[in-house]
Order: structure tokens, then sequence, then C-alpha cells
């Protein structure tokens, strides 16, 4: 949370965290944060250490591992944290986790 020292970034780290499911794009985060795309990004990166949707992508899942063991499920978490299904959502999780939803939530209870 680097960024919310910076006055523009504090603005799209806010309204992204507030809402993990609307559908941010590049031009979204930086109008929020009433910048360029371009200087939102350099600035972004430079600040947080990351792209900005790098980073929306590992907020969306650390939302969703708390959904899930909340006892959401895949699919309602899915289509609450802006996924267009729940394959696409299953494999941006794997991607940042190694491994499905499922096979995580399952570590959990075991």
């Amino acid at each position: 949370l680097t960024g919310l020292g910076d006055e523009q970034l504090a603005r799209a780290l806010v309204a992204i965290h507030e809402a993990p499911g609307r559908p941010w794009t590049l031009a979204t985060m930086a109008r929020e944060a009433a910048m360029s795309r371009s200087s939102f990004a350099a600035r972004f990166k430079e600040v947080v250490g990351q792209p900005p949707a790098e980073y929306l992508t590992n907020w969306r899942i650390t939302v969703a591992q708390e959904r899930l063991c909340a006892g959401d499920s895949v699919a309602r978490t899915a289509v609450e944290l802006g996924y267009a299904n729940p394959p696409a959502f299953s494999r941006a999780f794997a991607q940042r986790v190694g491994c499905s939803p499922r096979a995580w939530l399952g570590s959990r209870r075991d």
C-alpha cells in the first residue's frame, strides 16, 4: 500500500480496493487518479512496484481467497470479481496461487 502516500495514486487504489469487480482498464484507473494513462502507468509501477493490471489481479485473488474461505462459490466469486466466467477466474487464480481455487480451498481445509 505504498501508493497510498501518493495523493493521485491513492484515489485509484482506494477505488480498486472498494470495487475490485468493476471492469477496470488502465484508462479507468488513470481517470480515477486524474492522470493520463501513460503517466499513471509509469508512476504506479515506480511507486507500487508492479504494473496496475498486475496489482489489480493480485488484489482480486486476495479478495477471492477471503470469499472462498467464507463459503462463497467459485462461480459467484468469479462473477463478483469481474471475471468473464468461472474458468477465466480459475486460470487467473492458478497462475497466481499455483493451483485451482477448489484445490487451494481443499488444501486449507485439510
